[in-house]
């Protein structure tokens, strides 16, 4: 091998960089093992010593060839579970089938405060609550035997600072994929909204106790709540009543009125106001109510939701 070290680099570098599949074999004609060294750390995939013979030639260009094949392959597979893993938009946690962590994405630890190096290794059943534990482990043994299942469970799991967390993860069974080789967790903090859904419904508890009627529309004028007192004066079903727009009850002029007071309420930033309005109950009559109504802002004064209450037996006209 004749031509300067520079040139057979810069060869193999070009090879590289336009055929990265294409496996780079030395076969130096000269022994010059500096530059076998060189071309090695330009990106050959092996080297044959100066001597050899074409049959150890060919044995190597093909065991060359099956080393890159592989290490690609290896390559894409972690390339993908790579991308899941830091893109999605779920905290991501691999269970290996023995119920022991495995690989984890960084938002797993934003949401639970254990790096990787914390949970690697670990049972996951010593994170779960003791009542949570027999579930999650039906779970996986469902996504185990069936791969084409992809079960939802909602658990317990311990916080690195001790409190509890309620989770909710759907699993995917990817133990056959050699670059996962376990059950992938995509996995949600729904502590917040648990927490929500209880103040909700204690809220609706004490509202439900109230002797007058109680309503509450949102920014769209969507009726979302309402009280047993407001069904059993209007007569109309709770679930007829709830889900429908406002303007389906009420008159445009009443409905006018209504939305001009909640407009001068929102500017005044708060405060309540009443207002009279004609009712058509659900039997056929017609009445007239009269509404206290208050405003729920945000933190800049937006419109969020209104709230009132219907005073005195109605009077039918």
């Amino acid at each position: 091998m004749g031509a300067h070290p520079d040139d057979w680099t810069a060869l193999i570098e070009a090879v590289r960089a336009a055929r990265p599949s294409v496996p780079v074999v030395l076969y130096p004609a000269d022994g010059d093992e500096a530059l076998a060294s060189r071309a090695v750390r330009a990106g050959v995939d092996d080297y044959v010593p100066a001597g050899m013979g074409e049959s150890d030639l060919a044995g190597r260009l093909v065991a060359a060839l099956e080393r890159r094949r592989n290490r690609q392959r290896r390559e894409r597979e972690r390339s993908r579970y790579r991308r899941y893993v830091d893109a999605d938009r779920e905290s991501v946690v691999v269970v290996e089938p023995g119920g022991r962590f495995g690989d984890q994405g960084p938002s797993f630890e934003r949401v639970t405060g254990y790096a990787p190096a914390d949970l690697r290794g670990d049972s996951v059943y010593d994170y779960l609550h003791p009542d949570d534990r027999d579930r999650y482990r039906q779970a996986l043994y469902d996504v185990i035997l069936d791969p084409e299942t992809a079960p939802r469970i909602e658990y317990r799991f311990c916080h690195r600072d001790g409190r509890w967390l309620r989770l909710e993860s759907r699993l995917r069974n990817l133990i056959d994929d050699e670059a996962v080789g376990g059950v992938v967790c995509y996995t949600r903090d729904v502590s917040e909204r648990r927490t929500r859904e209880r103040e909700l419904a204690a809220y609706r508890e004490v509202i439900d106790q109230l002797g007058d009627p109680v309503y509450r529309l949102d920014r769209n004028g969507t009726i979302v709540l309402v009280n047993d007192a407001f069904v059993a004066r209007t007569g109309y079903p709770r679930e007829v009543v709830v889900g429908s727009k406002v303007t389906t009850l009420l008159s445009d002029a009443d409905h006018e009125r209504g939305a001009e007071l909640v407009r001068e309420l929102v500017s005044d930033a708060g405060g309540w106001d009443r207002y009279t309005f004609v009712l058509e109950r659900a039997d056929g009559g017609v009445a007239e109510y009269e509404t206290t109504i208050s405003v729920v802002t945000d933190e800049d004064d937006g419109f969020l939701s209104a709230v009132g209450v219907l005073h005195g037996p109605p009077e039918l006209l």
